[in-house]
């Protein structure tokens, strides 16, 4: 026997705020499903189908479901996001952003044990928030006064940056950054390089091709680039920015592995455009989650 729904009718948000019509989940889950309610309707509630405002909340399973009074087609509030199909509560996912905002980074191991979640989960937690990331950092275009040149990931032993030999532990970026008119960074971008397609044979020398692909990937159409020379001095402050990235891989994750690296630059970069803007790192992640 089918069991009966428990629902309600809310008129369009625009005319009042979102409660449902009896208390059946738990504090923290609750508390979560409106925090997340407001972060992916802001404006109130739309129908991803129609876009009609005025739906019935059902409220028979772990997360409500929300019914177009129009379309009578149905939406969960984690269709479409990162967290959709996740097994992990919603209340965690909740916990996590605060952590992640809260710290310069963190492991799947600390993750999992900030929250209270298995390292399977907290590691694919930081998978999809990372997946976010990049599609986020790659559809924003760099504006303005333009400056893009190379530098490279390395261990201490190299200090230097020596365009006309590479080593194997050796990781060519690309720093793109936007800067004001005193040269300071204002936003950045940084692009892990392929040795083989992007770079002339056995140095750090980008290839007309590379520089063109970085280009039209980083920077916006009405922005004026400059590509800096890699036999030319880098910008200093630039450099010092780049530098700090380094040094975030090192002391927050004890390094990182090619295969990972471009997600973890795009953290950084995510994490460094943030808080340049003067925004709240906090909400930002709450939005990637939405």
């Amino acid at each position: 026997m089918s069991r009966p729904y428990a629902i309600a009718y809310v008129p369009g948000a625009a005319q009042g705020s979102v409660r449902p019509a009896r208390k059946l989940y738990d504090p923290e889950t609750e508390f979560a499903v409106r925090r997340f309610f407001q972060i992916r309707w802001p404006g109130g509630f739309r129908c991803p189908h129609c876009g009609h405002g005025e739906y019935t909340e059902i409220t028979t399973r772990s997360l409500p479901l929300y019914q177009c009074r129009k379309c009578r087609k149905q939406t969960s509030l984690t269709a479409g996001t990162i967290m959709h199909k996740s097994r992990t509560p919603l209340s965690k996912w909740l916990d996590a952003v605060d952590f992640l905002a809260a710290s310069p980074g963190m492991s799947a191991a600390a993750l999992a044990e900030a929250v209270g979640i298995t390292t399977k989960a907290a590691w694919l937690m930081l998978k999809k928030f990372r997946q976010a990331i990049s599609r986020f950092e790659s559809e924003r275009k760099l504006e303005g006064d333009v400056k893009v040149g190379l530098r490279v990931v390395a261990p201490a032993w190299i200090w230097m940056f020596w365009e006309l030999a590479i080593y194997k532990s050796e990781r060519v970026v690309a720093v793109s950054a936007s800067v004001d008119e005193e040269g300071n960074p204002r936003e950045m971008k940084l692009t892990v390089l392929d040795p083989k397609r992007d770079l002339e044979p056995d140095s750090k020398i980008a290839t007309p091709e590379a520089r063109g692909r970085l280009m039209e990937r980083t920077v916006s159409q009405g922005a004026k680039a400059e590509w800096l020379r890699e036999r030319r001095r880098f910008p200093e402050k630039i450099d010092k920015a780049f530098k700090r990235a380094r040094t975030w891989l090192v002391e927050v994750f004890n390094g990182v592995g090619t295969k990972y690296l471009q997600s973890y630059l795009d953290e950084y970069c995510f994490r460094w455009n943030v808080s340049v803007r003067g925004e709240s790192l906090r909400e930002a992640w709450l939005r990637l989650c939405c």
